[in-house]
């Protein structure tokens, strides 16, 4: 099982990309967050194989977080989720994304492939 952690300030993407991946059978959801300081909390506590760390997000943004991981040396894979156009994805990948989808472009079953692919068996 591949343990995900899921980092969105909006509840409704969490609660669907939950679903996407426990129906698929192969990933455990060990958490979620709404803001970057919670997800910081849970990736000490969870030690989660891949975080889907969006980017847009109060109090502290997936930037942020991203940055932080790196400065912990966190062993956590990232996928990072944006709206935004404008270096978003740049950004993010200097900061130690591993892979980038920018949301609404594909139903969020493309994740799964790409989430295996970070985290292969």
């Amino acid at each position: 099982m591949i343990r995900v952690l899921l980092v969105d300030d909006a509840e409704d993407m969490r609660v669907l990309i939950r679903m996407v991946l426990e129906v698929d059978g192969r990933f455990q959801v060990v958490g979620d967050a709404a803001d970057g300081l919670e997800a910081l909390q849970l990736l000490d506590t969870e030690s989660p194989d891949v975080v889907v760390l969006d980017m847009a997000m109060p109090n502290m943004d997936g930037l942020e977080v991203l940055a932080e991981m790196k400065a912990r040396g966190s062993g956590s894979k990232v996928l990072a989720l944006s709206g935004f156009n404008g270096g978003v994805k740049e950004r993010a990948t200097a900061l130690g994304a591993h892979d980038y989808v920018r949301k609404g472009e594909a139903p969020l079953s493309h994740l799964i492939p790409r989430l295996l692919a970070l985290c292969p068996a």
